[in-house]
């Protein structure tokens, strides 16, 4: 791993769970070496996957990694549309519901997957409507 990355893992070290750590390593090891990093191998990394919530997951976290290390350029000119561009306030989780989820989680994995995805920005919403 990049030592560029490792900086930003022992910035998340600090503040994060094991678990939700061991799942930025498994990120950053498929990232190449930050200079490395432009518009062509974003867009082939992110036409790796179908899913079109997968794709904006990793843009998002992607952006986050990029910001850390001053490479924002590598993105430019490369947009996801959102799916719902207003948001209900029913359609977000309160803090209430973030701590019932998380508190509700069998493990460590789960509960580093709600915080990934949580701290990536991913869109979580209340399904009860």
């Amino acid at each position: 791993m990049h030592t560029a990355y490792e900086r930003i893992l022992n910035q998340y070290l600090v503040t994060h769970t094991k678990s939700w750590c061991n799942l930025i390593v498994c990120f950053l090891k498929k990232l190449p070496a930050p200079d490395e990093i432009n518009q062509d191998w974003v867009l082939g990394f992110l036409s790796k996957y179908d899913n079109p919530n997968t794709k904006d997951f990793y843009f998002k976290v992607l952006k986050a990694v990029l910001r850390k290390i001053d490479r924002l350029d590598a993105l430019e000119g490369i947009t996801f549309k959102n799916r719902k561009t207003k948001l209900k306030p029913s359609e977000l989780l309160s803090p209430t519901e973030v701590s019932q989820m998380l508190n509700a989680c069998r493990d460590s994995t789960e509960r580093a997957m709600i915080e990934f995805s949580l701290e990536s920005g991913s869109d979580l919403r209340n399904s009860d409507e």
